[in-house]
Parts: C-alpha cells; structure tokens; sequence
C-alpha cells in the first residue's frame, strides 16, 4: 500500500497592518502638528514592530467574504463589485471582514483612534481638526489577484470636498519629502492620485504600494501587498475603475 503524502501547508503571508484610516491621520497631523515635516517625522517614527495578520495563500476566502455590494445602503454601493472585475473576495481587514460599511460615526471613531499614540495635547487638537472633515461614512473592500499573490484594499470615505482633496495634495507632498518612498504607476485620468511603493527592506519578502485620490467629497485610500515585483499596473488599473465608479457628490 502506497503512502498517501500529505499536501504541504500553504505558505503563510505577512500583511502590512490595516493602514488605510493612517493614510487620512496623516494629512490630519499636517494640520495640528507642525505641516509635512512633522507628519514625515511621525512616519519615519512609527511602531513596526507590532503584531500583524496573516493570510495563507490558496486556503481560499474567509466566511465573511461576498462578491457583491448587497446589503450596502450608502457609500458602500459605490465600492467596484468583484463580479465586475478580474479579482477574487480578498482577506479579512482585521475586524471588519473583507467587505464593510461604516456610518460616520463609526468612521469617525476609527479615524480618532488611529491617533492613539500622539502625546495627549496633539492628540486632542487632532481629535477636533478630525471633526471639521465632516466624515460621513466609510466603505471598505479587499480584493485577491487570482493567482493569490497580491491583494488590495480599497477603503472609501465621505467628507468635503475640500477636505478630501487636502489629503490627496499632502499625501503627494509627504511622498516627495520620503526620500525612502519609491514612486507608483499613475493612475490615468487622475492627476491629483499618488501611489508610492514602501521603502525595500532586505528582511521583507513582499512589496507593498499605496494610493491616495479624491473624487468630489469621496476620498479613496488604497493599500496592495504581493511578491516583491509587485504588479502595479494591475492594481492602478483595478483603482482607476473605481474610481470611475464614484458618483462625485460635490465639484472637486
């Protein structure tokens, strides 16, 4: 009788932390402490060294995974339905599964915590620049390349238009004082987006590229991990159908 091998597991991924409420931070720090420099300091200060998620290639999606917007009553039905793409339901996003709604409240908890590490007076004047964005809702999905080597998370959010658009302009203007941030594909039709590659580590085995674009009063933070060529024109490409998916509710 021949053994039967037992298939080897699948190998596990690192994802970066949920960082797309970061990416809003940013450009709010900007506003209480001190401009881009100060933003860029925190960024080069960051804790790295907390614990992250893991997602295992070929396991298949999680139970919370859907491939449509059903159920989404706001923003959320302005999310890029997966049926309508060439991704798969992606990983979970920490708590909020792989395809979320939030109310403005909720958001706007969310974008407070973020800042939980600031000393309290920065803290505090974050908290009330944080609510002159007048956030009114959050949607977030994931998405995964069929072959499973790159994921993206998309996360929109509803604010003013001014608001949104701020943070796409300090976004841009952060990634210029970065020296260490790789420049990304652009995304066409949207000069005002900007994606940045993270710094190369020698110990890390995946790359990982971030987005930032206004549409209107709808702000899209997109964050893509994969192998360490990451194929960012996949991933401009699934972005830029988003975002012509957006209804702009304001002139930009």
């Amino acid at each position: 009788m021949t053994d039967v091998l037992a298939p080897e597991p699948a190998p596990r991924r690192r994802r970066p932390r949920f960082v797309a409420p970061v990416l809003v931070t940013l450009a709010v720090l900007g506003a209480t402490g001190g401009g881009i420099a100060y933003a860029a300091d925190w960024v080069r200060n960051a804790d790295t060294t907390a614990d992250t998620t893991y997602w295992q290639k070929g396991v298949g999606t999680p139970k919370s995974a859907t491939r449509s917007a059903a159920g989404h009553q706001g923003l959320g039905k302005q999310l890029l339905p997966i049926d309508d793409t060439d991704w798969h339901p992606g990983p979970d996003m920490e708590e909020f599964g792989n395809d979320a709604e939030l109310t403005g409240k909720q958001a706007l908890a969310l974008l407070k915590q973020s800042a939980g590490g600031l000393p309290p007076k920065l803290r505090r004047a974050f908290r009330k620049e944080i609510e002159k964005r007048h956030i009114e809702g959050q949607a977030m999905r994931s998405y995964a390349s069929l072959d499973g080597d790159t994921v993206v998370e998309i996360q929109l959010t509803r604010m003013s238009a001014k608001a949104a658009k701020e943070t796409t302009d300090f976004q841009k203007d952060l990634s210029h004082v970065l020296d260490d941030l790789r420049a990304g594909p652009a995304i066409k039709g949207y000069k005002s987006a900007v994606c940045y590659y993270a710094p190369k580590d020698t110990w890390r085995k995946q790359d990982v590229l971030y987005c930032t674009a206004a549409k209107g009063d709808v702000l899209l933070n997109a964050v893509a991990y994969g192998p360490r060529k990451l194929d960012g024109t996949s991933v401009v490409t699934l972005l830029r159908a988003q975002l012509d998916r957006i209804s702009a509710g304001e002139s930009a």
